[in-house]
């Protein structure tokens, strides 16, 4: 029977059984829904856009906006999985600030494949019984969060953007999450936030959690090491997290924080006085071929400059990239590629990606010989052009027009913003006149 005289609870999966980051969330939703159903709330699952190309996870976020607008809820509990799903199910929850619990669907498990080691990197397997508790302690948090009035920007403040920079240093995590994630993150919340901010947060950072694809161990082995829950204390002891930030728990980070101790037994986090290295694993760049910015991972490089004729490359189908793809891995450190596009977590070094700007920018000037030098030291990305030859008239590159001339993703062709600012359709929250929640 739906009971209509408790607060509906929104239950969005970004299930479907073409994304394999997304297979086992059918499971978690259940037990999502099997411990709203006993309590004092009413779930509505229902399923968010979910897609695995890199050009088509911006509906994802507006696919959850008129679901909870049409069906009223005061909460909305969201799993989700891969690196796209993530930060559109957050984006929606600060778009919509209505009351939030974000469950990450879990890491892909590693295995064994024909007698080999294999990772997130290789195949696609997920699974954890554990989650199912988690999923189920959705209902009591969400019913107090309602209560206490805990909404997302609540939450999500200058400081606890600056502690996700952190968090996201001290671990290599992806240079996606810092050139478009975070800046969406901080755009919904109307935070100003971007690039060369979280570029301070990484240059005092250090880098001290030993994962793939740079290191050792799998987000698993971090897991069973204590998990981010250690990877945070280490930081916070060393005053390198803000720890009064309020939390989801309803409690501040430092609080949340307050009986984790340090595991002496285990190596795959150190202590922030004994870092892998003294600054994070990612540098942010700048320079006359990217004014706007880019970024490098170099989480378990010791070479960190590199400088090249360039060879320019129109497209990804190009037989040179198919030849030499561009990860990096296996070239011996003979090719640095650059692109004003992302990346995957599993690309290796040295590699430079969200060039910016992305459009009629200078990567678009660029011609076969051109020197090109990449100092993540000193954090530069030049090419040897001169400020005349780059300006000159007629030099601008225009770029090719967009495919999108039809259908869903022309509307974003035509309305959407830098990436540095997220790639966002629509103006920063803080000049919105109502939101969801607030009607």
């Amino acid at each position: 029977m739906l009971k209509l005289h408790r607060p509906f609870i929104g239950v969005a999966t970004c299930w479907n059984a073409a994304a394999p980051c997304n297979i086992a969330l059918t499971r978690e939703v259940r037990s999502v829904k099997m411990g709203v159903a006993p309590g004092h709330g009413t779930p509505r699952e229902f399923r968010a856009i979910a897609m695995g190309g890199m050009c088509s996870s911006l509906p994802l976020c507006q696919s959850m906006e008129p679901t909870i607008h049409g069906y009223a809820c005061e909460a909305l509990v969201g799993p989700a999985g891969c690196d796209k799903k993530l930060p559109g199910t957050i984006t929606a929850l600060l778009r919509l600030t209505v009351s939030p619990i974000f469950i990450y669907g879990g890491s892909i498990v590693s295995g064994t494949f024909r007698g080999q080691h294999i990772t997130v990197q290789h195949r696609a397997p997920a699974a954890c019984d554990i989650r199912d508790a988690s999923c189920m302690a959705a209902d009591g948090k969400v019913r107090e969060l309602i209560a206490a009035i805990i909404r997302p920007r609540d939450i999500v403040t200058r400081w606890s953007l600056e502690n996700a920079a952190a968090v996201f240093a001290a671990s290599g995590g992806s240079t996606n999450a810092a050139a478009l994630h975070l800046p969406a993150i901080a755009h919904e919340a109307g935070i100003e936030f971007g690039l060369f901010n979280m570029a301070e947060i990484f240059k005092k950072t250090p880098y001290v959690a030993d994962l793939k694809p740079a290191c050792r161990y799998v987000a698993k082995d971090m897991f069973e090491a204590r998990g981010v829950p250690l990877l945070m204390k280490t930081l916070l002891d060393h005053v390198h997290l803000h720890g009064d930030c309020l939390t989801v728990t309803g409690r501040t980070i430092a609080e949340n924080l307050k009986s984790v101790k340090f595991n002496p037994h285990q190596d795959m986090v150190r202590s922030t006085d004994k870092p892998i290295t003294a600054t994070g694993g990612v540098v942010a760049l700048k320079g006359n071929l990217a004014p706007k910015g880019a970024i490098v991972k170099v989480a378990g490089m010791s070479d960190l400059r590199f400088i090249s004729p360039g060879r320019c490359l129109e497209v990804e189908e190009d037989e040179a990239v198919q030849k030499a793809p561009p990860t990096g891995q296996g070239t011996g450190g003979k090719i640095a590629p650059i692109t004003n596009g992302r990346f995957s977590v599993a690309t290796q070094p040295f590699c430079v990606g969200h060039v910016g700007p992305k459009a009629k920018g200078p990567i678009g000037l660029l011609r076969d010989g051109g020197g090109i030098g990449i100092d993540a030291v000193a954090g530069t990305l030049n090419v040897k052009l001169t400020d005349a030859e780059l300006t000159r008239p007629g030099s601008r590159w225009l770029g090719s027009a967009t495919n999108h001339t039809s259908g869903a993703l022309s509307k974003y062709a035509q309305k959407v913003g830098p990436a540095a600012g997220g790639a966002m359709t629509h103006p920063q929250s803080a000049y919105e006149k109502q939101c969801y929640a607030n009607i």
